[in-house]
């Protein structure tokens, strides 16, 4: 790739570089998705039981129709 010694040095530090990025990116991307469902798993039939209580009532129908 590169001609002189101070460039292919350059190109494969910077190689290594974007490799640890990637593979840093990579644990952070893991670590949110995991918290993120393990949130939505315990929220989850707290959101189904509110939204089927809310769903039967009077009022949130008014509100939808926009009547008082």
């Amino acid at each position: 790739m590169a001609k002189l010694d101070n460039t292919s040095q350059t190109v494969v530090a910077i190689a290594f570089l974007v490799m640890n990025l990637v593979a840093g990116l990579r644990k952070l991307l893991w670590l949110f998705l995991r918290q993120f469902l393990l949130l939505a798993t315990q929220l989850a039939p707290k959101i189904i039981k509110n939204y089927a209580v809310a769903s039967n009532s009077k009022e949130k129908l008014n509100l939808l129709v926009g009547e008082q």
